[in-house]
């Protein structure tokens, strides 16, 4: 099944008609967006001009040396020459009652061959079970570990081969209906004969009436991700699929087409199998997937076995299904048409006890951003077992002070319906990390407001100016703040702490033509200036009707946000970008305005904006912090400012 494409952002939009009039005015700013876009391309924090993460089929052919060992495997059972099914069957009778490594591959493989050719669902399936009961058998069963050469390419020829039957087994099951945790099947087997099959989830995380179904990993070829991280072992690797509705509270954080990686076996459902005559045909069965997520290994009868473990599939699955990619420029053009998109996500389902980690992107970018950082991120098991990631997306287009504060509505909204009576500590460690403009988003979560930052435009007191309430709510909700108790840690990559270059008059022209702010937004600044005529500015909000404006090394807000008191609780980690070595910055930001005097820590990248985020060195700086982060416990409690 190929995956269907993203969607392209001229798709978001209706087509307009080269004889409307009423379309020319649009027209005028879609052509201010195209050469908005290419400035941005130069200099924004897109991942444009990457591959995108496309999914494909992919076929595996079966190696020729395993035919050869199948001939010479049947000549020394004596076999007659003819037709399969009698091979089989006179093959399975003789494993029975004289079980090796050697006969278990033969029934495997004849069996398969003859599923390959069986024209019913039935036939098929129950050809491919018993192809995974026998190659199950060589592989696990104790009684045979003296036959089992670790040097023999035989034993990896087994471990293919039972994949092949496991992943057929999961797609024929779902042929009929979705397959489902804790559920019975009956395969109609020869001579009248049933073969029970039961089926069972085992996650800490997902519930059985949360998945949809179940995609096969090895169908897929995953691009755009610099590492595919996959581990060898036993089972056959799924992406598991979240259902699109479900009743939980949590669920309203799921993007579409939500992910995770698991591994399915299928195996004897009694645990003693191996202690009674080995029955290959009438043996029950039971079809098990693992949240691989969070366990990788198995205690079976000869010991601790790895599982099959593939994250980097999933990962590319969630991300494509979840269509983030148009925000990029919906979000940054016309910020309310992209709400649907907008807000926290979680990566997987929240669980009480790991640390949040909450990526935040940068200017004209989405949570897509983030793929190469959480690929690489996830493949730390102590980071899968203490951690859990959340995405958050926002308009990039409005000023970044609006846009702080709906995080910190947004971060309310999360932890009451996460944990609304705050019995979850490790939810109040969280630790944000942001890109560019994203990192002072995480920075205005950490600092005391004051009186600075509403001063900082105008002389009239807060108190005297006359609007609505709801107005007035808003705007003391954006330039009136705290430190928020739940944010313990900030990490700043490649943030104009002092503006950037970048944003200049001629890159502010040209978003004031194409950027559509949100309609509350700008009622609200309008309902500020049409009602208090008599108001001192010292710089009117509304010069700063956009992110570009909200950039530039002169803006207010930043000269404020640098002398704001910040929270003793919070740790601040800065990371900066070199284009090539020597240069002043990144292109975009320079070390001057990225620097941050009371960071904990600081590195430089040699890296240019755009990838910073996404480069090895900064993903290692990462993973680094939030080990410490880890390794010295739980940070003071949270209150005061210094």
């Amino acid at each position: 099944m190929k995956m269907p494409g993203r969607p392209t952002p001229c798709q978001t939009r209706p087509p307009l008609r080269p004889g409307d009039a009423a379309a020319r005015g649009p027209a005028r700013r879609w052509l201010a967006g195209l050469a908005l876009g290419l400035v941005l391309v130069l200099g924004g924090c897109q991942s444009v001009g990457l591959p995108l993460m496309a999914l494909h089929h992919a076929e595996t052919p079966e190696p020729t040396a395993a035919e050869v060992r199948l001939q010479q495997v049947l000549a020394r059972y004596g076999l007659p020459q003819g037709g399969a099914q009698q091979q089989l069957r006179l093959l399975v009778a003789q494993v029975e009652g004289r079980p090796s490594v050697e006969g278990l591959f033969a029934v495997g493989q004849l069996a398969q061959a003859l599923a390959e050719d069986a024209t019913e669902r039935s036939e098929t399936l129950r050809l491919h079970l018993l192809a995974a009961t026998a190659l199950w058998a060589a592989l696990n069963d104790p009684r045979l570990a003296h036959q089992r050469n670790p040097y023999d390419p035989l034993l990896q020829h087994l471990r293919h081969s039972y994949q092949r039957s496991v992943e057929a087994v999961v797609r024929l099951v779902q042929q009929e209906k979705p397959l489902a945790a804790g559920k019975s099947y009956w395969v109609r087997g020869p001579q009248g004969q049933q073969r029970h099959l039961t089926t069972a989830l085992y996650s800490q995380a997902w519930h059985p009436a949360m998945v949809q179904r179940y995609e096969i990993a090895s169908d897929y070829v995953v691009q755009g991700l610099g590492q595919h991280y996959r581990s060898f072992g036993l089972g056959a690797p799924l992406v598991l699929v979240a259902r699109s509705s479900v009743p939980l509270r949590q669920a309203a954080y799921f993007p579409p087409g939500m992910a995770a990686p698991a591994t399915a076996l299928v195996r004897p459902a009694q645990d003693d199998w191996f202690q009674q005559p080995l029955r290959l045909e009438g043996l029950p069965l039971r079809l098990e997937v693992w949240d691989t997520y969070e366990v990788t290994q198995l205690q079976l009868a000869e010991g601790r076995v790895p599982l099959e473990v593939d994250l980097s599939t999933p990962l590319a699955f969630y991300l494509q299904k979840a269509a983030w990619e148009p925000l990029a420029f919906t979000g940054f053009l016309w910020g309310g048409d992209a709400s649907d998109h907008l807000g926290f996500f979680l990566y997987r389902p929240y669980q009480p006890g790991k640390v949040p980690v909450v990526f935040i992107h940068g200017l004209w970018s989405d949570p897509s951003a983030w793929a190469e950082m959480i690929n690489r991120l996830q493949e730390s098991p102590e980071i899968r077992r203490h951690y859990q990631f959340f995405f958050y997306a926002y308009p990039t287009g409005q000023p970044f002070w609006y846009s702080a504060a709906q995080l910190r509505r947004d971060l309310d909204r999360l932890l009451a319906t996460l944990d609304p009576h705050g019995q979850d500590p490790a939810l109040r460690q969280m630790v944000l990390v942001g890109h560019s403009m994203g990192g002072l988003l995480g920075r205005m979560l950490t600092v005391e407001s004051g009186e600075a930052f509403w001063a900082a435009f105008s002389r009239t007191p807060f108190e005297q100016i006359e609007v609505s309430p709801e107005v007035k709510e808003d705007l003391g909700q954006t330039f009136f703040f705290h430190p928020h108790p739940a944010v313990r840690c900030v990490v700043m990559i490649a943030t104009p702490h002092r503006g950037s270059h970048f944003a200049n008059r001629l890159t502010s022209w040209m978003v004031s033509k194409v950027v559509t702010l949100p309609q509350a937004l700008t009622r609200g600044l309008n309902e500020l200036h049409r009602k208090n005529p008599g108001i001192r500015w010292r710089n009117s909000p509304l010069r700063s009707r956009t992110s570009v404006d909200s950039l530039q090394p002169d803006s207010p807000a930043l000269q404020v946000l640098l002398q704001a008191p910040v929270a003793p609780w919070v740790h601040y980690h800065n990371i900066l970008g070199r284009r090539r070595p020597g240069a002043s910055g990144d292109g975009v930001v320079s070390l001057q305005s990225a620097r941050l005097e009371f960071a904990a820590s600081q590195h430089v990248v040699i890296c240019d904006h755009m990838n910073i985020h996404r480069h090895g060195e900064t993903i290692r700086i990462v993973r680094q912090i939030l080990l410490h982060h880890l390794r010295h416990g739980v940070l003071p409690a949270a209150g005061g400012t210094r």
